[in-house]
C-alpha cells in the first residue's frame, strides 16, 4: 500500500521521502511491540494515529538514514516482485530472462536469495537500532525488552522464497516458468499468441488441455526458452507438458496455490472437466463473457463428441476386436457418456449464467463448482453456490441475474444494495424530513412508496428488458 503511494506521479519528493521514512517506523520492532502491548491481534488505523511520531529536521542525520535502509530493503524486494506474475510489479519469472543454462541459473538464484535473506535480516536490524535511537530510547529495561521481542518475531525474508529448501525454489522456479507460459498461451501478458501457432489459438480464452500443453511449448520456443522449458518439465519429474496441465495435482493445484492471499482464493485458470478428469477444458477468467460456455459447448464439446462417436462406429463395425480394441471401446464409451453430460450441464448453466468480474472469481465460479474435479476447490465453490442460494451474497451481480425478484425486494428495503446494483434513482430518493433540535428541514434518503403491485410491475420489467432470469 505505501509503496504504491510512491509510484503516483502527484506524489511530490518531499512526500516520498516522508513515506519511506514512515514504512521504516512502522515495520520496526518498536512499534509492533508499541501496538501489540496495547491493541488486539487486529489493528485498525484508530491505532496507528495513536503512535508518536516525533517532529524532527528533514536533515536530521537518523532520519537520513532509516530512509536509506529502507530504501535498500525496498530495492531487494522489487527485484524479487517484479518476478512475481501475483505482483504488480511483475514482468516475467526469473528463468524467462537468464542467459545461461537453467541449472546453473537456478544454483545462482538460490545462492544469491541466501544473500538477499542475510542483507535482510541485516538492514531490518540496523532500522530498528535507528529507529530506536530516534525516539530517544535508551533506558537499559526497554533495551533488553525489545531485544527480547525481536528474538521471539520471524525474521524478514523474500516474500514467497523465504523457508524453502533448496528442492523447493527448484519446483517452484519450474512452476512460475510453465505458469508464464500459459498465461502467454492465452494472451494474458498483453500479447495474443501470433497466428502461426502449431494448433488453434485459444477461442474467447478457451483452450483444450492437450492443445494448451502444445502452445505453452510453442510460447517458450518463441520466446528462445526452449532449454529452460524442458529443464523445467523435467524438475517436475514428468516428460511432457499435457500432463502437467491435464493433472489436477499439478499445474491447477500449484496456481491454487500461488492465486491464495489472506483468506482469498482466486485461480485466473479454471480448469472444467469430465467427471473422470481425463477431458478438460481451460478458460481464462478474464476472458469470459455471457457466451463462454456456449464457446465451450460448441467450439470443443460438440467436435469431440463427433469424433468419439465416429470412433466408436467404427470399432463397432469391426467383425472382430482385440483386446487392446475392447479397451479402446470401453474408454470411448465412457467419454462420451462424460461428454454428455458435461455438454448437458454447461447449457443449463449457460441458460442463467452472466458473469459479472466485479463479483470476484469464488462467486463467479460458484455456478460450475460441478464441473470441477479438483476436490477442495470444488468444495469452497459448493459452500459458495449454496450461500448465493440463500442469499448471503445478494450484493453480487450474479446474484440478481439469478435471482432478480428477491434481489430487487431487497434493494427497495437496503439502499446499499440498490447502490451496488444500481437501481438507487429507481427505488430510492430524497425526502425533507424534520429532525429533532433542528430549526431547518434536511434531506434523507428513504425508500419509494411503492404499493406491492407497482415493485412487482418493476421488477418484471427490469427482468424483461435485461434478460434475468426467472
Amino acid at each position: 500500500m505505501i509503496l504504491s503511494l510512491l509510484l503516483r506521479d502527484n506524489v511530490s519528493p518531499l512526500t516520498q521521502i516522508w513515506i519511506v521514512f514512515l514504512l521504516g517506523v512502522l515495520n520496526s520492532t518498536l512499534i509492533s511491540r508499541l501496538l501489540n502491548t496495547y491493541s488486539g491481534q487486529h489493528k485498525y488505523s484508530g491505532y496507528i494515529n495513536l503512535l508518536p511520531i516525533p517532529n524532527v529536521e528533514p536533515e536530521n542525520e537518523i532520519r537520513k538514514s532509516i530512509i536509506d535502509k529502507v530504501k535498500e530493503i525496498v530495492f531487494i524486494k522489487e527485484n524479487y516482485y517484479a518476478e512475481d506474475e501475483t505482483t504488480l510489479y511483475f514482468n516475467s519469472p526469473y528463468l524467462a530472462n537468464v542467459n545461461k543454462d537453467a541449472l546453473t541459473a537456478v544454483n545462482f538464484f538460490i545462492s544469491k536469495l541466501s544473500e538477499c535473506e542475510n542483507n535482510l535480516v541485516s538492514l531490518h536490524s540496523e532500522v530498528d537500532d535507528l529507529v530506536t535511537k530516534y525516539y530517544g530510547i535508551n533506558d537499559t529495561v526497554s533495551l533488553e525488552d525489545l531485544n527480547t521481542y525481536a528474538e521471539q518475531t520471524p525474521k524478514e525474508g523474500v516474500y514467497k522464497w523465504s523457508q524453502l529448501t533448496k528442492e523447493e525454489i527448484r519446483t517452484n522456479l519450474a512452476n512460475d516458468f510453465l505458469s508464464y507460459c500459459v498465461g502467454l498461451a492465452f494472451g494474458r501478458w498483453g500479447t495474443d499468441a501470433p497466428k502461426s501457432t502449431p494448433v488453434n489459438v485459444c477461442i474467447g480464452g478457451v483452450i483444450f488441455y492437450k492443445d494448451l500443453s502444445e502452445l505453452a511449448r510453442f510460447q517458450s520456443q518463441r520466446i528462445n526458452k526452449s532449454e529452460v522449458y524442458d529443464f523445467s518439465i523435467g524438475c517436475l519429474k514428468l516428460d511432457k507438458i499435457e500432463k502437467y496441465v491435464g493433472n489436477n495435482k499439478l499445474f491447477f493445484d500449484y496456481h491454487l496455490q500461488r492465486y491464495t492471499c489472506s483468506g482469498r482464493t482466486s485461480p485466473l485458470y479454471w480448469p472444467l472437466q469430465v467427471l473422470s478428469g481425463s477431458y478438460t477444458l481451460w478458460v481464462y477468467y478474464h476472458k469470459i463473457t455471457e457466451q463462454t460456455l456456449f464457446i465451450c459447448v460448441n467450439n470443443f464439446v460438440d467436435p469431440e463428441l463427433v469424433s468419439v462417436n465416429d470412433d466408436l462406429v467404427a470399432l463397432k463395425n469391426k467383425t472382430s476386436r482385440n483386446k487392446d480394441e475392447e479397451k479402446e471401446f470401453g474408454r470411448l464409451s465412457d467419454l462420451k457418456l462424460e461428454l454428455e453430460d458435461f455438454r448437458d450441464e454447461l447449457l443449463r448453466i449457460a441458460k442463467f449464467w452472466k458473469p459479472d468480474l466485479n463479483d470476484g472469481v469464488q462467486i463467479t465460479a460458484a455456478p460450475l463448482w460441478r464441473l470441477f474435479q479438483h476436490k477442495p476447490w470444488q468444495k469452497k465453490l459448493k459452500q459458495t453456490w449454496e450461500k448465493l442460494e440463500a442469499g448471503e451474497y445478494d450484493w453480487a451481480h450474479l446474484a440478481c441475474s439469478i435471482w432478480p425478484t428477491r434481489v430487487l425486494k431487497k434493494c427497495h428495503q437496503d439502499r446499499s444494495l440498490a447502490i451496488a446494483h444500481e437501481v438507487e434513482n429507481d427505488l430510492w430518493h430524497e425526502v425533507e424530513v424534520i429532525k429533532p433540535r433542528k430549526k431547518e428541514p434536511v434531506l434523507e434518503w428513504q425508500p419509494k412508496s411503492l404499493s406491492d403491485t407497482e415493485l412487482n410491475a418493476y421488477i418484471q420489467n427490469k427482468i424483461q428488458i435485461e434478460g434475468l432470469g426467472e
